[in-house]
């Protein structure tokens, strides 16, 4: 036969419990409602699951995790720890006569109005809340605590009765408990007993189940919710008392009241400000207060590629900048810029102290934000916040220098939207990427910049919303300090995302140093001509840019796009004419195939293949009489960028460049045989990174001149986008850039030579280099470089051309 006691392991028929006298109980007597825990169960029940007492339980653990003293939640009136409830079992109510109630005395329905005040004054019975067992996970049982501890007898008296609130209501959530001493400290007397009560009271009354979940939403495109101030009370106030679902979108403050630091403080005090002020306007029943809406809005952008940024013809707006420490993108009479995280309100409940977590602890209601949107953000995505009310104020930044300064009196107007007053102030979230924890130079990819671009564009946009329009943005260094951002990149990319927006930019710098030129370098940009959204993000997209950024030398943002700009702005030379090659050499060399356009580069139209120089003014005079040739199809460099030609052949990848036989920058003193010129090196360098080595052994014996083809071999595996020659035949200082020969698998560039001896070298990528498959030799600095040595003798019999090395 099996007994009707669950958990029972022995055949008995029938259970006796000893404190509610049933001879046939369906329960042990440790599990009884009347009695003190069970402590004695095997003596008085009829049976027992296990012969040996039970020294640790699951139901002992969270006892004493919760604080609730052993033996004593037995008794059937929830939350029950009076001694006398051992001795007899049984509650008396003397207001309704019935000896074994579930309530007691004083919390009697009896007693109570019809407005729902109790009339009771006696004194109070059970101060401290404790809740049975039976109840754990009930949301019946967190409302039953909640309203126990909104009325007179039951509101707690000191800190530690609200600290005990909590865990007994941690203890109904089925939670574990948690460290509360950090908000004893910042507990007011106000709060404790004018605020508490009223809260307590909205959330036992309301409508809402607990634990309190987010929305689900797995997209937030086109979201918006409209919340009253008072449903914002009720979710903060929920989440101040921990009863929100843990995880994405939890409101909860256990991790705040957890934080010893000073900001955690500052922080708590600016929460505990909130909560007295709009429970003191929900208890004088001041509706313009309670019935202001909160708006919440989702905004998206459609998709846009680098080919759409560097096409657009927006003219760039104006920056206006707001300097000063002093000044904050929290008071401006603007859309204001909340550098978010991508999980929106970030450590505002936690340990964080920067901008976002600031701004939302003196405007609370931006908190319900996290609750609505809680999935993190997409790139395409930024949330929209409008009629937060601003309740504190605070001093300092940061940690351990966040201080909490007082009440604020927001004065900002409001206008009615379907009957209820909206305050005229707007905040737009958007988040960077974190650059500090995968390397900063990353953000100078194009990957990373149009990614910026759009995640930008869509706050300033907002939507094309029309309460919005002509307000300018106030935004500043979005995604600098610990995110690793370079505020001069910065500034640049939202100044294109605010252009394209078509909104006005004010910028608050807060002291940048690197800033302190910005508005100069704005307007020498425009002034050269710089002045749409394309050409700027051309500049910034250009590889010189990038090179000379995060190069050896370290150039700013700044000084890397003035140095193209001018070198843009300089004339070229003339050209000097050259005799063509004989028309027997044509038919060996066939034309380049035609290119296909290489988007990633960007090339701007007149953009140099080689380094910026001092000093000399580069020559195209070869190329232009080769320009002509088919044999060739050499085109110079302005041409081939003009026409955004990629030079890669079909037959290779675009894998990395390993270049040949690498060897030190012309003109430098070292044998290092590794060095790289980029625009940076160029820039500052000058005329040091330029081989300057003279004619070497010219022997004009005869008047006739030797058409010479140079020749240079990519290694395996490789190609590159660009190879340029340049030689002692014109003393360093032309510019020749080679043409792919399919015929010969290998860069070539032909020119008139006199018989003689000279020294050439190639920029392959922007990387001075000589070629493994040609003589080299060292000039009198000491200097690698390839040799040449050109003769009559030499000539090939089938097209009189002397070849660089793979024969006609």
């Amino acid at each position: 036969m099996t007994c009707r006691v669950p958990g029972c392991k022995e055949a008995h028929k029938a259970h006796y419990c000893k404190w509610c006298k049933n001879q046939n109980s369906n329960h042990f007597a440790r599990d009884c409602w009347h009695g003190p825990g069970g402590q004695s169960a095997s003596t008085y029940s009829g049976g027992s699951p296990d012969k040996s007492p039970q020294r640790s339980t699951s139901r002992a653990r969270e006892r004493s995790r919760s604080g609730q003293p052993k033996g004593r939640v037995g008794c059937r009136v929830p939350g029950c720890t009076f001694p006398n409830c051992l001795k007899t079992g049984h509650h008396h109510c003397k207001n309704c006569g019935d000896k074994d109630s579930d309530h007691f005395s004083s919390a009697c329905p009896k007693l109570q109005k019809p407005g729902g005040q109790y009339t009771t004054t006696s004194r109070l019975v059970h101060s401290s809340h404790l809740l049975s067992s039976l109840y754990n996970g009930s949301p019946h049982a967190v409302k039953t605590i909640l309203a126990n501890y909104a009325t007179d007898y039951g509101r707690a008296k000191e800190p530690k009765d609200v600290t005990g609130l909590l865990s007994t209501l941690q203890s109904a959530m089925g939670g574990r408990g948690g460290s509360f001493h950090g908000m004893e400290r910042v507990l007011t007397s106000t709060f404790i007993n004018e605020t508490l009560p009223v809260l307590c009271g909205i959330l036992s009354k309301g409508d809402l189940s607990f634990p309190l979940q987010p929305p689900s939403s797995h997209s937030h495109s086109g979201t918006e919710a409209h919340m009253t101030a008072r449903q914002c009370f009720a979710l903060i106030g929920a989440g101040f008392l921990c009863l929100h679902q843990p995880g994405d979108g939890s409101l909860n403050f256990d991790r705040l009241f957890d934080n010893s630091t000073p900001s955690g403080k500052a922080k708590l005090q600016c929460f505990i400000h909130y909560l007295d002020t709009m429970a003191r306007a929900i208890k004088e029943g001041n509706t313009a207060e309670t019935e202001r809406v909160v708006v919440f809005q989702a905004l998206s952008s459609p998709e846009a590629g680098i080919h759409d940024w560097a096409t657009s013809t927006a003219p760039l707006v104006d920056v206006r900048f707001v300097q000063g420490t002093q000044a904050s993108i929290f008071d401006a009479p603007a859309i204001r810029g909340d550098f978010a995280n991508a999980h929106i309100a970030g450590g505002t409940l936690g340990k964080g102290a920067v901008q976002e977590e600031i701004l939302f602890s003196i405007e609370p209601e931006c908190l319900l934000a996290r609750h609505l949107f809680p999935r993190a953000m997409q790139p395409t995505e930024a949330f929209m916040i409008v009629g937060s009310k601003t309740f504190s104020k605070t001093s300092g930044y940061g940690r351990e220098t966040l201080r909490f300064s007082g009440p604020a009196h927001d004065t900002a107007a409001t206008r009615r939207v379907d009957g209820h007053p909206v305050l005229n102030k707007y905040i737009v979230a958007f988040d960077a990427v974190n650059f500090g924890k995968h390397g900063s130079d990353q953000q100078y990819d194009k990957t990373h910049v149009v990614r910026d671009l759009k995640k930008a564009h869509t706050a300033f946009h907002c939507n094309g919303l029309t309460i919005v329009g002509g307000l300018p943005f106030a935004t500043g260094n979005w995604g600098c300090g610990v995110f690793g951002g370079d505020p001069q990149w910065k500034l640049l990319i939202q100044w294109c995302a605010a252009s394209l927006a078509g909104r006005p930019l004010h910028y608050y710098p807060r002291d940048e140093r690197s800033l302190m030129g910005a508005e100069r370098f704005i307007h020498s940009l425009k002034a050269a001509g710089c002045d749409t959204v394309g050409g700027l993000v051309q500049l910034m997209c250009d590889r010189r840019t990038q090179r000379a950024i995060a190069g050896r030398n370290r150039m700013s943002a700044f000084e890397a796009i003035k140095a193209i700009v001018t070198d843009r702005s300089r004339p070229p030379p003339p050209p000097v004419p050259r005799s063509s090659l004989p028309a027997s050499h044509m038919q060996h060399y066939s034309p380049s195939p035609p290119m296909q356009h290489y988007s990633p580069q960007l090339a701007l139209p007149d953009r140099a293949a080689a380094p910026p120089t001092t000093g000399r003014e580069e020559s195209q005079g070869d190329t232009a009489a080769l320009a002509a040739s088919p044999m060739l199809s050499a085109v110079t460099a302005d041409e081939k960028h003009a026409k955004d030609d990629n030079p890669r052949e079909v037959g290779y990848a675009p894998l990395v460049d390993t270049t040949d036989n690498e060897s030190s920058s012309m003109g430098a003193s070292d044998s290092d045989d590794k060095m790289d010129v980029d625009a940076s090196d160029a820039t500052n360098a000058g005329a040091t990174v330029e081989e300057t080595t003279p004619l070497l052994s010219m022997q004009d014996t005869t008047s006739h001149t030797i058409h010479y083809v140079f020749e240079y071999v990519p290694r395996m595996y490789t190609f590159p986008s660009e190879v340029v020659l340049k030689g002692s035949f014109d003393g360093w200082l032309g510019h020749h850039p080679m043409s792919w020969s399919p015929k010969h698998r290998c860069f070539v560039y032909g020119m008139p030579l006199p018989p003689g001896r000279y020294m050439y070298k190639f920029i392959v990528d922007d990387r001075w280099v000589c070629s493994s498959t040609q003589p080299t030799g060292e000039d009198g600095a000491g200097n690698t470089n390839n040799v040449v040595t050109i003769s009559l003798d030499r000539q090939c019999l089938t097209c009189g051309v002397v070849h660089g090395g793979r024969g006609c």
